[in-house]
């Protein structure tokens, strides 16, 4: 194989290489992660167990609240945002038809052989 070649195969190999070993470490995290919430229910009383159930649930609403709000807002700028650029479309077509039309109607003129005084 040509240097090239060669340089390509390692690098490849390096770059699936570094693929595979953060896949593995993500796996390996996960699998910590678990065992330590387990091994923590595990010691934990029951009511303790309940309450931070009840807890958990109260912030997974406040986060379900918040990405609602969020989406609003998005949803809110987006329109507006739409709106905007609306109006500056209006605009720029309004603009460019009053600058326009002088000059077609004079071409225009030119080419059918009427000549219009000012």
């Amino acid at each position: 194989m040509s240097d090239i070649e060669n340089y390509l195969v390692k690098f490849l190999a390096e770059g699936r290489y570094k693929s595979l070993n953060r896949l593995y470490m993500d796996i390996l995290a996960d699998a910590l992660l678990h065992l330590h919430l387990k091994r923590r229910s595990l010691t934990l009383p029951m009511e303790d167990l309940e309450r931070c159930l009840v807890v958990f649930n109260q912030k997974l609403e406040e986060v379900e609240h918040q990405h609602q709000l969020a989406q609003d807002v998005l949803k809110g700028d987006k329109e507006r945002s739409i709106e905007t650029l609306d109006q500056e479309c209006t605009k720029i077509i309004r603009e460019a038809k009053s600058r326009l039309s002088p000059i077609i109607e004079d071409n225009l003129a030119i080419a059918c052989g009427i000549q219009i005084y000012g």
